[in-house]
């Protein structure tokens, strides 16, 4: 069923590491929201010219939870 894997990557979208959480890695989906904290502000304020990097690792985590559920 493709509904569980596209609710988990949508969840990660929204905060990242959400969607892993919901399948039971709590340590890993603990890590991405750690690493989305430490990285957004870093990337907005201090070098904007590489703000878009931030989406690529949202992206990335999407894609995780997304495989994860698979």
């Amino acid at each position: 069923m493709i509904i569980k894997p596209l609710l988990n990557a949508v969840l990660s979208l929204i905060a990242p590491g959400l969607g892993q959480a919901r399948e039971g890695e709590i340590r890993r989906g603990i890590i991405f929201f750690v690493i989305a904290i430490i990285i957004s502000p870093l990337l907005y304020f201090l070098i904007p010219d590489f703000a878009f990097l931030y989406w690529i690792y949202a992206i990335y985590v999407a894609y995780d939870a997304y495989t994860l559920a698979k």
